[in-house]
C-alpha cells in the first residue's frame, strides 16, 4: 500500500487543474460512526480531483489550497453543486467567492419527504410497526413510478389520515415545481408551495417551509443551469463499492488512495517493470 500511496499522491500532485470551473462537493462514510470525508469532483471530465478529511468548512478550505497549487483559479469557478450542508456552504463563500451554490434537488426533496413522514408519524400514533413501514415506504415512491395497486393504497392512507394527505399532495406539488423549465414560473409555484407550507398548520411543514425560504436562491439556482449531484452520487456509489470489496479501510490515507484509483482518472506515471 506504501508504494501504491507513492505513485497516487505523486500522480495527484501533478494533476492540472486550471481549466476546471465547477465543482461538485459530497461526502462519504469511511468507518462506523461519525468518519467521514469529503470528496470534490470535477462534472466536466466526471472524476474525483479532491479527497479531504471530515466533512466541515476547513475541508473546503484545505481543497482550495491544493486547487491553487495545481494551477487552479478560484475566481474561474462558476458553479458548485452540494447538498444543504451549512458547512460546505460557509467553506465555499469563503475560498470561492465568485461561485454560485446549486444545491442539489434530490437533496431539497428529502427535506420535505421527511417533513411528511414526521407529519405521517405524528398522525398515526401508536398503530402496528409494520403498517408504518409499508405506508412510509409507499409514499416515499413518485406518484407518476406507482403501479395502480399502489396509487388505490396511497388513496386509501391519505383518506385515511387527512393531515398525511395534505402533506404528500405538497409533496407531490413540489415534484411539479421541478418539471418547470422557466425560472420565472418556477419561482412563482415554489413561493406558492412555501406559502401553502406556512399556512398547512403541520408544523414539520413549517418547518421545512422556512428552510426552504432561507435557501430560495441557492434553491433556484438550478433551474439557471439545470446541474445537479448526480455525478456526485454516481461516484459516491462506486466509492463504496470499491470500501467494500476492500473490506473497508483503516486509515484515511488508505481510504483517500483508494478514492482516486477508483474514481480520480489519474495519469499514473509508474515505471514499466516488463518493458518490450
Amino acid at each position: 500500500m506504501h508504494i501504491v500511496r507513492y505513485w497516487v499522491d505523486k500522480a495527484v500532485r501533478e494533476t492540472d487543474l486550471s481549466e476546471v470551473e465547477r465543482l461538485s462537493i459530497d461526502e462519504t462514510s469511511f468507518r462506523k460512526g461519525q468518519s467521514y470525508v469529503t470528496v470534490i469532483g470535477d462534472p466536466e471530465r466526471r472524476c474525483v480531483i479532491g479527497v479531504e478529511n471530515g466533512r466541515d468548512a476547513e475541508a473546503v478550505v484545505r481543497f482550495s489550497y491544493e486547487f491553487d497549487s495545481k494551477g487552479g483559479e478560484s475566481g474561474n469557478i462558476s458553479h458548485i453543486s452540494m447538498d444543504m450542508s451549512k458547512a460546505y456552504k460557509a467553506g465555499c463563500a469563503e475560498c470561492f467567492p465568485y461561485a454560485k451554490t446549486v444545491y442539489d434537488k434530490f437533496h431539497v426533496k428529502k427535506l420535505i419527504l421527511d417533513g411528511m413522514d414526521e407529519v405521517r408519524k405524528e398522525e398515526q400514533g401508536k398503530k402496528s410497526r409494520n403498517w408504518k413501514w409499508m405506508g412510509s415506504k409507499l409514499l416515499m415512491i413518485p406518484q407518476s413510478r406507482m403501479t395502480k395497486d399502489q396509487e388505490q393504497a396511497k388513496d386509501n392512507i391519505c383518506r385515511s389520515y387527512p393531515k398525511t394527505g395534505r402533506a404528500y399532495r405538497m409533496v407531490q406539488m413540489f415534484d411539479e415545481v421541478y418539471r418547470n423549465i422557466n425560472t420565472q414560473k418556477a419561482e412563482e409555484e415554489f413561493d406558492k408551495l412555501t406559502s401553502w407550507m406556512m399556512h398547512s398548520r403541520l408544523e414539520p411543514m413549517k418547518k421545512v417551509a422556512r428552510s426552504f425560504r432561507k435557501n430560495k436562491e441557492e434553491i433556484l439556482e438550478y433551474f439557471e443551469n439545470r446541474y445537479t449531484n448526480a455525478f456526485a452520487e454516481g461516484m459516491n456509489s462506486m466509492i463504496q463499492t470499491a470500501k467494500r470489496k476492500a473490506r473497508g479501510f483503516r486509515l484515511y490515507e488508505s481510504f483517500r488512495t483508494a478514492i482516486f484509483i477508483c474514481v480520480g482518472k489519474l495519469q499514473l506515471s509508474y515505471p514499466n517493470p516488463f518493458p518490450l
